[in-house]
């Protein structure tokens, strides 16, 4: 007889009382974690989905003339100059563009892309280290990260680095796991990811001599295997590395891209140091807080005595990371662009230490931790520093000059570029001239010329649009101050 059925032998059966889930059970399943993902992305796209960083039109020219045949170079004719800092998003970007795709939409692929490669990493590398809600939580929190998703909206190549240097770092620690059988594998997958992330951005080599030198120092493994571990590390970052160092050398004649030198003058290194701090201190007390959350998991494993030579080795890693933001003076962007690469690694910390500490194992802490992160993630939305709303104001003002320039401009006009003119109150200085004639314009490109064919499709620049017909310039409306005339938009259509 079957067991649904009374012993009376009727055909009703029984009654199966359902017992309700507990608020402490419903709120750590993955259904309705993945149900509070789906609605705070939405509302992070509404909120920034016409974001778009100017800057990153450099980099989309440099694939242009690539695609042109040109080579990467800013001007198809004249001295070769990097004025980009990311070769190897530049290669994605222009392999997507083959596809004849425009290469704004180009660069949100390559975005978009590292993106859900950076969740798939994480989720699988935390599935295997902590358990389902461990996992669960690290997807959550990386995929509605409105920093992540901001700059998959500007382009830049923010994202790509975030992803290849987490991926570099939590492979490569795991060399210092002792009950790890390939732990030179991991020392060189790691070391593999970490030269293709200093292939997207410079800084990914301070993480890879890092990596290396903890590995080469700290005791608990076997020295007369480093030597072999670390051999291969090295090969497989010089197989990566060495042909764009000497194409560089070879094509422009730079150890470094230009950027480099930029960012070294100019300014102090004490002014420097106090603006990198700065930046970083506006990090740490941004929604998610991620940084402060994953102190106070550190300092409870630390407490409880679960802090293991791997954590130790991650947290050196992370230091490295804030050292060069530091001493670099941090980044003018929106949404902590420099800060990209800590969001991964800050939330992969904190889930190991809390998972090591047996609060993620249910019941009322991880609830609690779950909704605290739900919290914080909610308060993204308030927060102006990571909403940057509507696209660039420079982008969107180098959309019209460029169009106007590529109608009714002769090709092969020569355009000298000045920043200084986005200034309303430098424009009027220098407003006299006919086009590109005044001063300043010639004082800069004897240093930058640059070429104009064909620039509107893909070139929105900061131009001078002395010489173009429908476009004034806004009053001034008192003294030489430049905060008095408004927004850095320097002209208007009439």
């Amino acid at each position: 007889m079957s067991p649904a059925f009374t012993e009376e032998g009727t055909d009703r059966p029984e009654r199966v009382s359902i017992v309700p889930l507990r608020w402490t059970q419903w709120i750590v399943h993955p259904v309705f974690l993945a149900a509070a993902g789906l609605f705070l992305i939405y509302v992070c796209l509404h909120k920034n989905g016409t974001f778009f960083h100017d800057d990153t039109y450099i980099t989309l020219r440099y694939a242009r003339h690539v695609l042109e045949g040109c080579g990467p170079v800013w001007n198809s004719s004249g001295p070769r100059v990097e004025g980009f800092t990311s070769p190897l998003y530049l290669l994605l970007v222009t392999l997507v563009g083959v596809l004849h795709v425009p290469l704004p939409l180009a660069a949100h692929t390559v975005n978009v892309a590292s993106h859900i490669a950076l969740l798939v990493f994480v989720g699988i590398y935390l599935g295997r280290r902590t358990n389902l809600l461990g996992a669960s939580l690290g997807i959550l929190i990386l995929a509605a990260s409105w920093m992540l998703i901001v700059w998959d909206l500007g382009g830049l190549d923010g994202v790509l680095y975030s992803a290849l240097s987490t991926a570099g770092v939590l492979t490569g620690i795991e060399y210092f796991i002792a009950s790890d059988p390939m732990q030179s594998r991991s020392l060189l997958w790691g070391s593999v990811f970490l030269a293709l992330a200093a292939l997207t951005r410079p800084e990914g080599i301070l993480l890879l001599a890092g990596l290396w030198v903890c590995a080469a120092i700290l005791p608990g493994k076997p020295f007369t295997g480093r030597p072999r571990s670390l051999g291969f590390a090295v090969a497989g970052t010089v197989i990566l590395l060495l042909p764009m160092i000497l194409f560089r050398l070879l094509y422009y004649h730079q150890w470094a891209p230009n950027t480099f030198y930029a960012k070294l003058g100019g300014i102090k290194k004490r002014e420097l140091i106090g603006l990198g701090a700065r930046y970083f201190c506006h990090f740490l007390i941004a929604p998610p807080y991620l940084g402060i959350f994953a102190a106070c998991a550190g300092f409870c494993s630390i407490w409880r005595r679960r802090f293991t030579q791997r954590d130790g080795v991650l947290w050196a890693l992370m230091g490295l990371n804030v050292l060069f933001i530091i001493v670099s003076g941090g980044d003018h962007m929106t949404a902590f662009r420099f800060c990209l690469a800590l969001v991964p690694l800050l939330t992969a910390a904190m889930l190991l230490h809390l998972y090591e500490c047996g609060l993620l194992q249910g019941g009322l802490p991880a609830a609690g931790i779950t909704l605290v992160l739900l919290l914080a993630l909610a308060r993204q939305r308030l927060e102006p520093r990571i909403n940057p709303g509507a696209e660039d104001a420079a982008s969107r003002v180098g959309t019209i000059v460029g169009r106007y320039i590529s109608q009714y401009w002769p090709p092969g006009s020569v355009i000298a570029l000045n920043t200084v003119l986005r200034r309303p109150d430098a424009v009027h200085r220098h407003a006299g001239a006919k086009r590109c004639g005044h001063r300043a314009a010639q004082e800069y490109s004897r240093n930058r010329p640059m070429d104009a064919p064909g620039r509107s499709s893909e070139g929105r620049r900061r131009e001078c649009p002395c010489a173009a017909p429908g476009l004034h310039h806004p009053r001034r409306r008192r003294g030489n101050n430049p905060r008095a005339t408004g927004p850095s938009i320097f002209y208007r259509r009439l």
